[in-house]
């Protein structure tokens, strides 16, 4: 199965290698130096680039630009499937303790009677948004062991404040990748693909903002590593601990990241109804 999902991972990433190198220079560096992660965010910011100056380096008819596009959707989703199949022994459960001796409000990331976590769970959400990182999970689960979850327990209200904010923040990253992945379905792509209001510069944009999207996850996995494993050095010290997930729980900075996401959503979402909303 790995093998498989590897090939379609490969297949896919040559159709599209070349949109990414000429995202790449316009995604990766703008003319006055700064980080351009959200370069291609259309009118929300004054980029020195914008997707019409892109255009002409990429495809010349709607055909072209829309292969792009399912190229690089089909890396998108291939990129999932291999980081869920990667692991073959099962997701754990973020809280190590039984549903029934935790709040209620959390109870749903505890161990069920049927003792593995399914797909449709809350512990496969935070799951996807560790980048389906066993060791990382294991992590966040000893860190969050050190917290008082269960019910009327003393200091029990700034634990389960602490939890909750903590898994909430990392859920998020998971709801706009599904959420995502539902708006570029087979069917909504077709729509666009034969939609007759959609132009070169419309569905190239979608390509650049499903590409920043893309490395917007990829930091914010690497932020949530570094704090999650920085966080479990210092458990046994509750002080450091807390300053540590803070960077999640309250951190404007990833915090942000995480309305960046939101953001190129919620624009992909919206220029897709845009464009199918008058069929030919």
């Amino acid at each position: 199965m790995k093998m498989i999902i590897k090939r379609r991972i490969c297949m896919s990433m040559k159709r599209f290698s070349m949109i990414l190198c000429m995202m790449g220079l316009v995604l990766g560096c703008a003319a006055d130096g700064r980080n351009a992660t959200v370069l291609m965010e259309g009118k929300r910011a004054e980029e020195p680039f914008s997707i019409s100056m892109l255009v002409p380096f990429l495809q010349d008819t709607t055909s072209k630009a829309y292969n792009d596009l399912k190229s690089l959707v089909e890396y998108f989703r291939n990129q999932l499937v291999y980081e869920y199949f990667s692991n073959t022994t099962g997701i754990p459960f973020v809280i190590d303790a039984f549903s029934n001796s935790i709040v209620q409000q959390l109870s749903a990331y505890g161990i069920t009677d049927y003792g593995i976590s399914k797909k449709d769970s809350k512990s496969y959400s935070i799951y996807i948004a560790l980048g389906c990182d066993l060791k990382l999970m294991q992590a966040l689960k000893n860190i969050l062991a050190e917290l008082n979850l269960k019910p009327g327990s003393d200091n029990g209200d700034r634990d389960i404040a602490i939890a909750a904010m903590l898994l909430f923040n990392l859920e998020q990253v998971s709801y706009y990748t599904f959420f995502l992945e539902n708006s570029l379905s087979d069917e909504k792509l077709n729509e666009v693909r034969t939609s007759s209001t959609a132009t070169i510069e419309s569905i190239s944009q979608i390509t650049a903002w499903l590409f920043s999207f893309m490395k917007a996850r990829d930091e914010l996995i690497r932020d949530f590593k570094k704090v999650i494993s920085g966080a479990e050095v210092v458990r046994d010290n509750r002080q450091l601990m807390e300053a540590e997930l803070k960077k999640i729980v309250n951190d404007g900075k990833i915090k942000s990241k995480i309305s960046d996401i939101s953001s190129l959503v919620r624009d992909i979402q919206n220029l897709i109804t845009q464009i199918t909303k008058v069929m030919p």
